[in-house]
């Protein structure tokens, strides 16, 4: 997971020239989702800088799912509840991992919808 929180802070400096494109919310999701496979073997301060980066991409991913929730509420609410999960909000995250499993489904993401099922299972 480390490699590939590597390569994701590499691709950060190219979104621009990609606005408007799906890659660009895909990427903000994944990059979420590395970091909190890699949050608990962090230093403290890199644990710091990684919690301001999930706050920061799920403002982002807020943004998208007001524009079209269909495509990206349950990806927000993944952020949210992965956000909750490192700050230590257990009984917050499973809410908001069930409310991501609730709408994937309802919207035929399977592959999001396993993700947060996969999450939750964590915690069981």
């Amino acid at each position: 997971a480390r490699k590939a929180l590597e390569y994701s802070w590499l691709a950060d400096p190219y979104e621009s020239a990609m606005l408007g494109m799906m890659f660009v919310p895909e990427h903000v999701f994944f990059q979420t989702l590395i970091i909190a496979e890699c949050h608990e073997q962090s230093s403290i301060k890199d644990k710091k800088a990684l919690l301001k980066r999930v706050a920061n991409n799920t403002k982002r991913l807020a943004k998208w799912s007001e524009s079209c929730s269909e495509n990206y509420a349950h990806k927000y609410f993944i952020s949210l509840a992965l956000q909750s999960w490192l700050l230590g909000k257990k009984e917050e995250a499973i809410a908001r991992f069930k409310k991501a499993i609730s709408l994937a489904r309802l919207h035929g993401y399977l592959f999001e919808e396993a993700i947060a099922n996969e999450w939750l299972a964590k915690y069981w």
